[in-house]
């Protein structure tokens, strides 16, 4: 049976390469298993808390308090009860329509504690171990077709991998891996029960932008924006909150009227005159048509 991959083009002095992110074997698998007890053990005689203890190392430092833990639990209820009630259905379609944009940002949120809470696992010895092996797949599963044609591995060893850790290459290649491992991939917002229901009611576009019924993007309080995220108005420009139409820089666009004196006549104040220069070529223009 061939071997799941994932595969990406990545430049590399000045020529694209077709790189394959492999599914890890067995043989690497266990490898890694031996990477992680090493990494382990040296997480422990470094004094890298475990993770049983890490909710009283972070209390006890105050990177993680009660409030916090409350306000993570709350935003999980709050999600739980959503897609329960976007299953079941039964409630208006602008009521539904809210609530998806509303499990869109506690998500968002929760997402933002889970990668703190993350960041803060990665230094408890578990985590410290469980990063050092997810390197190690990652070193032993890149691949690519060399000069003569067979397909080698672009990391030597795992050292050649962290040195090169910081870049693109590496980058991409840990987040393919990620995709076959864990089935963490491009698609998998649109599988949430939140954005599932925007699509399938064309609330949202296939990017997951929001849309109105004319299939043109929206702002969440329904403004024309463009391809930037800008405002717009119906003929695509440029505008504020208010309508007013503003240049690239966002700065009003006003047309300078004058204003009327008491014999009825348009006048301008004196930083608004046109220069003598101006005003010959105007002269000039009219007399010779």
């Amino acid at each position: 049976m061939s071997r799941k991959c994932l595969e990406f083009d990545h430049e590399i002095d000045g020529k694209k390469i077709k790189f394959k992110v492999l599914e890890p074997t067995l043989k690497d698998q266990k490898e890694s298993n031996k990477v992680r007890n090493e990494a382990f053990n040296d997480a422990l005689l470094s004094k890298a808390p475990l993770r049983s203890q890490l909710n009283s190392y972070l209390k006890a430092k105050n990177e993680w308090d009660d409030e916090q833990q409350k306000q993570f639990d709350d935003l999980t209820e709050k999600i739980t009860q959503g897609e329960a009630k976007l299953a079941e259905g039964g409630f208006s379609l602008e009521e539904a329509r809210q609530l998806a944009l509303d499990m869109q940002v506690w998500r968002t949120s929760r997402r933002e504690m889970l990668g703190e809470m993350g960041r803060l696992d990665s230094n408890t010895a578990e985590g410290q171990a469980d990063n050092m092996a997810f390197n190690y797949l990652v070193s032993a599963c890149l691949v690519y077709n060399n000069k003569e044609g067979k397909e080698v591995k672009y990391f030597k060893t795992l050292e050649d991998y962290l040195n090169q850790s910081t870049g693109t290459l590496a980058f991409t290649a840990a987040s393919k891996l990620a995709t076959l491992m864990h089935g963490v991939g491009e698609d998998i917002d649109k599988n949430l029960p939140e954005n599932r229901f925007l699509l399938d009611f064309d609330f949202v576009d296939e990017e997951l932008r929001l849309v109105d019924k004319e299939g043109r993007l929206i702002d969440v309080t329904g403004h024309l924006i463009n391809e930037d995220g800008r405002l717009i108005n119906e003929k695509g420009e440029l505008v504020d909150r208010d309508g007013h139409l503003v240049d690239e820089a966002g700065e009003m666009k006003v047309e300078y009227k004058g204003f009327i004196n008491e014999d009825g006549e348009t006048v301008l104040g004196k930083s608004r005159q046109p220069e003598k220069k101006e005003v010959e070529e105007t002269e000039a223009q009219e007399n010779t048509e």
